[in-house]
C-alpha cells in the first residue's frame, strides 16, 4: 500500500472549507432567533444559553480532537465530527 501525503495547501483548503461551512452555521443562528424562540415557546435567554453552551463544548472538545485525529487520522475524525455536528444540530 502507497503511502500518501496531503499537500500543505489541501489541509489548508479543506481545513479552510471545513471552518467556513461551521461558522457560517453557528454564527447565522441569531438570524433565527426570534422564529425559533417563538415556535418553541423560549424566551431569548433560553436561546442564547443553548448557543453558549454549544460554543463552550465545541471549544472543550478541540483537545481531544485533535489528539483523536493525531492518532486515528484526520480524515475520519473529520467525518466523525461533522456527523456529530449535523446530529446535533439537528
Amino acid at each position: 500500500m502507497q503511502n500518501r501525503q496531503l499537500s500543505l495547501t489541501t489541509v489548508l483548503v479543506c481545513g479552510g472549507l471545513l471552518v467556513t461551512l461551521s461558522m457560517g452555521i453557528r454564527h447565522g443562528f441569531g438570524l433565527f432567533n426570534l422564529p425559533i424562540t417563538q415556535t418553541h415557546g423560549w424566551n431569548r435567554e433560553t436561546f442564547a444559553f443553548a448557543l453558549a453552551l454549544q460554543n463552550l463544548m465545541w471549544g472543550a472538545s478541540q483537545p481531544f480532537a485533535g489528539a483523536l485525529a493525531d492518532k486515528f487520522g484526520a480524515l475520519r475524525i473529520m467525518l466523525i465530527g461533522v456527523a456529530l455536528y449535523v446530529g446535533g444540530s439537528w
